[in-house]
């Protein structure tokens, strides 16, 4: 039986791995944050598990806004302004 390829990773799927990342190595900042996502996707392209031809560029910018949700998650208290 052939494997399917592995070039539909989702968003979800990715969130859920960079969340897990994140909090194993006690991301506490945005710029760590859209790093983690960074390297996660260039990993996944790097492996073939995702394919150049999908948005990345979108995929990646979606990532990086859920960096509110990781810090409402993890119980971290939003940086308020002054």
């Amino acid at each position: 039986m052939d494997q399917p390829h592995l070039d539909t990773l989702s968003t979800e799927d990715l969130y859920s791995e960079i969340s897990d990342l994140a909090q194993e190595r006690g991301v506490s900042a945005q710029a760590q944050w859209d790093e983690l996502v960074e390297s996660v996707i260039e990993d996944h392209l790097e492996l073939g598990e995702l394919n150049s031809d999908q948005n990345l560029t979108a995929k990646q910018e979606v990532l990086k806004s859920r960096w509110a949700d990781y810090q409402t998650e993890r119980g971290f208290e939003p940086e308020e302004k002054e």
